[in-house]
């Protein structure tokens, strides 16, 4: 009995199927890679915008040097502002408890909470980026979760029960550190600040500024409502004769 004939598939045809596969995984990983993101910061903007926050783009950022409105165009209607532009700054001005939603902000170099009422301070761990930092009105006792944020120039942590600082050591890049109303007493870790140069400790606890000496780019230095003996004062002025010092 002969055997039915069973016809080959051809070469080309086989590589072309498997051609096609492999395009259609690359293409989707590459949408993955874009569409998820995008998700996450749409998330994040409304949000923000849903806790009575503002936020700003990258285009309007640099649109705003130029004293010019950014167009997006149909693109900020199809599919959004957050699939072809990066947040660059947060504003919450309401009270918030939680913060959560902001480990999302990686990209992010400006973040202001007017007031925090929690204490976890987390989410904010990672942003590597961020360069400008204000927290008001919070619990926070400590800043051990600034330890990974390298490239933070301003930071202002102001009207809460923080008494731990260490947690800035690593924040090499610190130019501007304001901690008005807070209950720091020991400021050994400033003198790791190299590029400090704005230094606001009115109204803390703190009585020993000697770490300060070491701090040679410090050039304006608020100390009113502490007890800082006016000899101390004399003796960094001296330390640092281009410093301004403001002090009762």
């Amino acid at each position: 009995m002969s055997q039915p004939y069973l016809k080959k598939s051809k070469p080309v045809l086989r590589f072309s199927l498997f051609a096609v596969a492999i395009s259609f995984l690359i293409l989707s990983g590459l949408l993955a890679f874009w569409i998820s993101p995008s998700l996450k910061q749409r998330k994040l903007a409304l949000w923000i915008v849903e806790s009575g926050g503002d936020i700003s783009y990258s285009a309007q950022e640099r649109a705003a040097e130029y004293f010019l409105p950014a167009d997006y165009g149909l693109l900020g209607y199809w599919p959004g502002v957050d699939f072809i532009d990066n947040l660059s700054a947060i504003y919450l001005w309401n009270s918030v408890s939680e913060i959560s939603q902001l480990r999302h902000a990686d990209g992010v170099a400006q973040i202001t909470i007017n007031e925090f009422t929690g204490t976890d301070l987390s989410p904010l761990r990672n942003l590597k980026r961020v360069q400008s930092l204000v927290i008001s009105k919070s619990n926070t006792i400590h800043l051990n979760d600034f330890i990974q944020l390298s490239d933070l120039k301003y930071l202002t942590i102001n009207n809460c029960p923080l008494e731990n600082i260490d947690g800035i050591g690593n924040c090499s890049k610190l130019s501007f550190l304001d901690l008005t109303d807070t209950q720091v007493s020991d400021i050994k870790i400033l003198q790791r600040l190299k590029e400090l140069s704005n230094l606001d400790l009115s109204n803390t606890n703190v009585v020993d500024i000697r770490p300060l000496e070491k701090l040679g780019k410090l050039n304006r230095l608020k100390i009113r409502g502490t007890n800082i003996s006016s000899e101390s004062v004399h003796a960094l002025q001296t330390a640092l004769p281009n410093c301004i010092i403001e002090a009762d």
